[in-house]
């Protein structure tokens, strides 16, 4: 039997060079620490934040979903952020203190913080518009023309 396949040889076909200096090999996670698959040449950094020992800034955390969620309540659900603007307000101080400390979430708890007084100062808002609403509501209902004879004769006429 004829062999009909082109004599195939390295040197028709030069193979490229590869090197692990042109070719890093990818990191394998070994513990804390990251080791290179070939130990020769490679000389990788330990870039590990998960060994990291700070907790996170929870009260930052806190502040910001509390003043997010109260900010946002604040139309529909007045009650919510009578509670959560304020609440975001102290999470927010604590929050900044922490971070401080740890430097950690400082831009969630300042966030938190002004977002916080943004609620409260709509709160203060709708709640001095709905005290004029209710006082121009009821100086229209007893004045003596408001009657609901009055009313009736005037829809009839």
């Amino acid at each position: 039997m004829e062999n009909n396949y082109p004599n195939v040889t390295t040197e028709n076909n030069p193979q490229p060079n590869i090197t692990t200096e042109n070719n890093p090999q990818p990191s394998v996670n070994v513990g804390n620490t990251y080791q290179p698959n070939n130990a020769v040449g490679n000389n990788y950094q330990s870039n590990n934040s998960m060994g990291n020992s700070q907790q996170p800034n929870y009260m930052a955390i806190a502040s910001f979903v509390c003043s997010l969620a109260g900010g946002l309540l604040v139309i529909l659900f007045p009650f919510f952020s009578i509670i959560l603007s304020p609440l975001g307000i102290i999470f927010g101080r604590i929050g900044i203190k922490k971070a401080e400390e740890t430097n950690t979430g400082r831009s969630f708890a300042t966030a938190g913080f002004a977002i916080g007084i943004v609620g409260v100062i709509l709160l203060i808002l709708l709640i001095i518009g709905i005290i004029i609403f209710v006082s121009i509501a009821t100086s229209q209902m007893h004045s003596p023309e408001n009657t609901l004879q009055n009313y009736i004769q005037d829809y009839y006429n």
